[in-house]
């Protein structure tokens, strides 16, 4: 099956969940599910992935997730204090309903110049998912017109994104959510502070480890040329 391309959920989460540094689920990219994508050697699947839990040792593995477990609480406690601070604040609930509707249009304007089908990539899924003998022909025929689909919607999500106009009220927003979250509990930036270090030794940790998985698959190449 294919999944369901909901830009206005995952855009609009890219833009509020945001930027605050509570993180986000993804940016919703239409693509083929693991079903119908061919499957890549195991090899070359570890190398795109990078270092996981279970490629690090044990002290770094047990580091990470606590470090990880720390984040979803902090994650946690800005969500209660951003919801909240638009419980209380009528006029930030505005603010941000204005910017889902901008950004809507924005989008729907960019679908649009791709030639998007929405209907059209929701049928294709209806139609593979419930014609489970289909011919391999003809799944790959509608696998494609989805993928071309898929691919303005990407594009489209892109020019959205980067659109000067959306980023200069995005900011706008950013600015009147930190005031009225600092108004529900003074210590938001500080928290916020902390998960931005959180989120940076993480990164670095990961950065690290793939660095020392590169320096530990060319030593045998090295010993063999010797």
């Amino acid at each position: 099956m294919l999944k369901r391309v909901n830009w206005a959920k995952s855009l609009i989460m890219l833009f509020l969940s945001f930027a605050l540094c509570v993180g986000f689920v993804g940016t919703g990219s239409a693509q083929p599910d693991k079903d119908t994508q061919q499957k890549q050697p195991a090899q070359k699947q570890k190398q795109k992935m990078g270092p996981t839990m279970g490629t690090m040792k044990s002290g770094d593995a047990q580091k990470l997730k606590q470090m990880q477990q720390e984040m979803k609480k902090l994650q946690k406690k800005l969500g209660k204090i951003k919801k909240q601070a638009l419980e209380e604040n009528k006029g930030l609930k505005k603010k941000e309903q204005n910017l889902k509707n901008f950004i809507q249009k924005k989008m729907d304007k960019n679908m649009a110049d791709k030639d998007v089908d929405n209907a059209r990539m929701d049928e294709i899924r209806k139609e593979i998912r419930e014609n489970k003998d289909m011919e391999q022909s003809k799944k790959g025929e509608l696998i494609k017109e989805y993928k071309k689909n898929a691919k303005g919607y990407q594009e489209a999500q892109t020019k959205t994104l980067q659109d000067s106009e959306v980023q200069k009220k995005r900011k706008e927003y950013k600015k009147a959510l930190m005031a009225g979250m600092k108004e529900v509990n003074p210590e938001t930036g500080k928290i916020m502070d902390k998960l931005k270090n959180l989120n940076r030794k993480m990164r670095r940790m990961k950065r690290q480890k793939m660095q020392q998985m590169r320096q530990m698959r060319k030593q045998p190449q090295k010993g063999m040329a010797e």
